[in-house]
């Protein structure tokens, strides 16, 4: 089979094409050197914002390692995008919270994200997207086994 019609090799080049293309769109309205990753998280943090959210529920939701996490959380935490604070229950465990600069981040991105999904579903019909949908998550089940 040629590699192009490998299922990993499709979905690999989509993710390449997919995340350069959220960097070029999010660049103009990034601050202190935001990437797709920290818009992600921050989305993330603002939509639940109504309850406590730590390290590890950002690891297993976008499925990057531990390092990565930390990583990014630090600089996050520079940029005055984030705040660590520690458990009532566990001093160890830092809850992690959206400063309101986050927050403005936030929706000042949703516009630009929501122009760049209208870009990706141009031209595929409702059905399409359903069927697309539901063999993405066959593949993400099959991984998961």
């Amino acid at each position: 089979m040629d590699a192009q019609k490998h299922i990993g090799f499709e979905i690999k080049t989509l993710s390449n094409l997919i995340r350069r293309e959220v960097d070029k769109v999010m660049s103009p309205h990034a601050h202190d050197a935001a990437t797709a990753n920290h818009c992600r998280i921050i989305g993330f943090l603002y939509r639940n914002r109504d309850r406590e959210v730590y390290q590890r529920e950002l690891e297993e939701q976008f499925k990057i390692r531990r390092s990565t996490v930390t990583q990014t959380l630090q600089l996050m935490e520079k940029n005055g995008i984030i705040l660590r604070i520690p458990a009532k229950h566990d001093a160890r465990m830092k809850r992690i919270v959206l400063t309101s600069r986050g927050e403005d981040m936030h929706l000042q991105g949703r516009a630009c994200i929501e122009a760049f999904e209208e870009r990706l579903s141009a031209g595929i019909t409702k059905e399409e997207m359903e069927v697309f949908l539901r063999v993405i998550q066959k593949i993400k089940d099959n991984l998961n086994q």
